[in-house]
């Protein structure tokens, strides 16, 4: 993966998140791959301006002067100098931050693991979407497939095969006919995929439903299927009713943080309405109308391979 800005990647859930939530935007004056320096932040701190103000906290790097590394990244502020304005940072970012370079900080109240697990909550609260699976190849003389663990109860919305080798970006993916999935002979196996003769070596594309892919990484894509206002407003009510509920443990519930998840599940409520999740359905195979004899091969040269 890499770090695209049109597209929605974790590192944009979080800012968006973030932002609601009181993180603070800022140019960076100076700094390194483990350290942030902001001079003015003693005056935009005020009395706040303390040391450890910020340990705790999240820092991303919201956009860099050229565009390239750290753009996107982000980490758990270790510590905080308050003489020399000093954001130190665990883990290190992969380049040094620059000055005019855009970051954005928040405390500690909203942590950055404890929000990554509540993003990937949220996305499981949306629902299934459809999921990619290229985990199986084509071998020789084989037509059944043992299918991956992920497919396991899943319902198989499609199936392709590579159409040409050796261009990563430049697949060709057919749409394979006549494939049948089996279910497991016995209790916890994974089921067999039946598909014609193939050629050996292509990749099989699968799609099938699915809850949506774990994201760790700053640059984790987030589904197309999902609009990015929908994902927003899912994610913004569970930190905030994550942040409720670890209120009501220690037993100091906020009136006025309950009152903002109230409000924050009416608005994913309205997202819901206003950006329904899509789903292409699943597609029906009709049957063969041609021939080996008679087909033309040379439009699926050489995934296909035919009998006699």
């Amino acid at each position: 993966m890499a770090y695209d800005p049109n597209k929605l990647q974790l590192t944009k859930v979080l800012q968006q998140l973030y932002r609601r939530l009181g993180g603070v935007v800022t140019l960076a004056t100076d700094g390194t791959q483990s350290v942030a320096v902001d001079s003015k932040l003693a005056d935009q701190l005020g009395e706040g301006n303390i040391d450890d103000f910020l340990n705790g906290g999240t820092l991303i790097v919201v956009d860099t002067t050229d565009g390239n590394a750290p753009e996107g990244e982000f980490s758990y502020i270790e510590d905080y100098n308050s003489t020399s304005t000093s954001i130190s940072l665990s883990p290190d970012l992969t380049a040094p931050i620059g000055a005019g370079d855009r970051i954005m900080f928040i405390g500690a109240d909203f942590p950055l693991y404890d929000m990554i697990e509540v993003v990937n909550d949220a996305l499981k609260y949306l629902g299934e979407v459809p999921v990619p699976d290229t985990s199986i190849t084509t071998a020789d003389s084989q037509t059944e497939y043992t299918l991956p663990a992920a497919l396991v109860g899943k319902q198989l919305l499609d199936v392709e095969v590579q159409g040409q080798l050796g261009d990563a970006d430049n697949n060709l993916f057919i749409p394979v006919e006549n494939w049948k999935p089996i279910p497991p002979s016995t209790m916890g196996g994974n089921g067999t995929l039946v598909l014609p003769q193939l050629a050996a070596g292509y990749q099989v594309r699968l799609t099938y439903l699915g809850i949506h892919p774990r994201v760790e990484a700053y640059d984790a894509n987030i589904s197309q299927f999902l609009h990015p206002d929908l994902v927003h407003a899912c994610v913004f009510a569970h930190a905030v009713q994550w942040k409720n509920d670890q209120n009501a443990v220690q037993g100091a519930p906020d009136n006025a943080l309950i009152a903002l998840e109230q409000k924050a599940w009416s608005q994913f409520d309205r997202a819901r309405i206003l950006h329904p999740i899509t789903i292409a359905p699943r597609r029906i195979q009709g049957m063969p109308h041609w021939t080996p004899d008679t087909y033309n091969r040379s439009a699926l040269n050489p995934p296909y391979q035919w009998y006699g």
